[in-house]
Parts: structure tokens; sequence; C-alpha cells
């Protein structure tokens, strides 16, 4: 009788320990049961779908006003009404001509580059819709061309790339001419009176880029290169001379407290008394 309790606690024992070994188990099982519950409207587990919802914030990243993905270069296209990147696809006929230019340039261009440069697209003027004029350079040499252009298809083709060359020479600074009397040279002596508000004709010219020196002109050098290349004037000698007076400060109706004198051929004198020059 006794061996039969025995056997009956032992049996009880083997059952009790089996249970407290199996029930970490199914705690753990439950917890990750819990974990892999499905959301009743979008298919997925809670974590799966905040994942998602993170990944499609970084991947849009910023719009502009017109949902354009700022961040992955996007830009609103009025021309098209449309989102896109004008490095693939061209918005306009400037964008068109530039994305051409930045690849087709060195092809193009009748002067190579220099010293290991690269020519880019400085700028660019469409004259009309076949004409267009393009600045670039190298970083060393910098030239401007006019072309002939046409659009198919999106497609650009240039022809009648031409340099544009009307660009004034640098010139060193002429020396004065020998001084002599007018009985010597049959010269008369002129006088040009500049007013409020005005520029000289010689320093406008000079602004404006109708000649270049090496470095910056007296007012004697610059007279006689603008009277000399923009009219076919000779200049013999020119001075300024301060008058010191007062003067009102009417623009176009007062005179400049200044004038310039000018010794010239009795041959141009006529036409240079013409250009506001008395004697």
């Amino acid at each position: 009788m006794k061996k039969i309790y025995f056997y009956i606690i032992l049996a009880g024992a083997v059952a009790a320990g089996g249970m407290v070994a199996a029930r970490p188990y199914l705690f753990t099982h439950k917890a990750v049961d819990q974990n892999k519950l499905v959301d009743d409207q979008s298919g997925q587990s809670p974590d799966n779908q905040a994942n998602q919802n993170s990944d499609e914030q970084v991947i849009g990243g910023q719009k502009d006003e017109r949902g354009c993905l700022i961040a992955a270069g996007y830009s609103w296209c009025e021309a098209k009404q449309k989102c896109l990147r004008t490095w693939e696809e061209a918005c306009t006929t400037d964008d068109a001509l530039k994305n051409y230019l930045r690849d087709n340039l060195s092809a193009l261009s009748p002067e190579k580059e220099v010293l290991g440069g690269k020519f880019y697209v400085a700028d660019l003027k469409v004259i009309s819709s076949t004409k267009a004029e393009v600045t670039y350079e190298d970083g060393h040499n910098q030239f401007r061309a006019q072309f002939n252009y046409s659009l198919q298809d999106g497609k650009v083709k240039i022809t009648n790339f031409n340099l544009i060359t009307d660009t004034p020479p640098a010139v060193s600074n002429p020396a004065p001419a020998a001084t002599t009397s007018p009985a010597q040279q049959g010269t008369v002596q002129l006088t040009f009176q500049p007013m409020q508000c005005e520029d000289e004709p010689w320093q406008k010219w000079y602004s404006e880029g109708g000649i270049k020196f090496i470095k910056e002109p007296t007012d004697e050098e610059l007279i006689m290169a603008y009277y000399g290349q923009a009219h076919s004037l000779q200049i013999n000698s020119a001075s300024r001379a301060d008058s010191g007076n007062a003067t009102c400060n009417a623009c176009y109706a007062c005179p400049k407290s200044y004038s310039f004198t000018a010794t010239v051929p009795a041959s141009d004198a006529a036409a240079l008394e013409a250009l506001g020059w008395k004697q």
C-alpha cells in the first residue's frame, strides 16, 4: 500500500513540474500573438503601419505651393502646367537651349577649351523663334556667338554657330601729337563747353565700351581717340581748363565749371563745330 501511495505522489509531482515548465512558453506565445494583431482597415499590424507612414514622410519630403517635391529637384512649369526637373525635361525654350548647349558647347565652338577648363553658359539671349545668342567661357577665355536653332518634339538642333568678334580691340594709349603753330599746320583752335547733367560725348563713348585702354586715359588721349575713331576727325592737341566761376546747377541749361580746348586742322573745323565745338 505504501508503494502505491509513493507512485501516486510521484505522478502528481511530475504533472505539477510540467505545468510550471510550460508557463513561460504560454505567456510568451500570448505576447507574440498580440504583436501580430492585424488592423481591420489597413490589413497591417500597427508597427508596420507606423513604419510605412514614417517612410512616406521621408520619401515625400517638402513640397512647394504647387505640390512639387523640392527635395527631389522638381519645380512648377507654368508653360506645361506640371512639375518637372528642368535638366531632364525643358520647361521653356531657354531651358531647352541651355541644356543642349551645356552638353554640346565643346563641339559647337570654333575655339576650344584651354588649361583644363570646361565650357559653360554664362548668358543666353533668345533673339527670335529661330535665332539666339550665347556668352560662354571655360574659366580662362570668354566668347560670344550667335546661332540658329529649331525645336521639334522637344529636341534641339543648332546650326550656323558663329563667334561674334565686334568687340573693339584694346589699344595702347596714343601719344599726344607734337605741338606746332597754326601757321605751320593750317590749324584752328576750338572750345567745347559741357553742360550740367550731360556727359561729355567721349566719356559716354568710353563708358559704353567704344574703346579699351591699357590704363586709364587722360582727357587729351580720350578726345583724340573718340573723334579719330568715331568721326574720322583729327585732333592735334586737347586740354581741359577750369574756369573757377560759380555756375548754376540747372540740368542742360547751365555750363559746367570747366571747358575743353582743342587744336584741329582747319579742314576738320566745320565738322567739329557741327558736333558742338566753337571757335
